[in-house]
């Protein structure tokens, strides 16, 4: 997720490839990453961000 965060890639096309359901997808992520998708996205477009690989 954080290397491909630029590619127009939806929740429900990560779901499928993580092999998830987008619930599922949804509730993992916020447990890793403790923020939204859309959260992520806009951290990681603002200078200076850093996140964990």
């Amino acid at each position: 997720m954080v290397r491909n965060y630029q590619f127009n890639v939806s929740i429900e096309q990560f779901a499928f490839l993580t092999g998830r359901s987008i619930s599922a997808f949804k509730r993992d992520f916020r447990q890793i990453f403790k923020g939204t998708p859309s959260s992520l996205a806009c951290i990681k477009a603002a200078p200076g961000s850093v996140l964990p690989d």
